[in-house]
């Protein structure tokens, strides 16, 4: 999955936004499920930027929320 920059979110609609943090829970439970069986060698820095950026999706999500 592609690095998202807050800028770029920001121009996106409220559905969107939440489509985009539906694909990056699915992306990250994936992930996680593949570190708790042992099989997660060369994905193992993704983990962290996918909690980053869903931490970004949902602050955006909220403001638009809030708005």
């Amino acid at each position: 999955m592609p690095q998202l920059k807050a800028k770029d979110v920001r121009s996106l609609s409220l559905e969107e936004v939440s489509n985009r943090i539906a694909e990056y829970q699915k992306e990250y439970l994936r992930l996680k499920t593949l570190s708790a069986r042992g099989t997660i060698a060369k994905e193992s820095g993704k983990i962290k930027r996918i909690r980053k950026t869903l931490a970004m999706l949902k602050t955006i999500q909220r403001e638009k929320v809030s708005s």
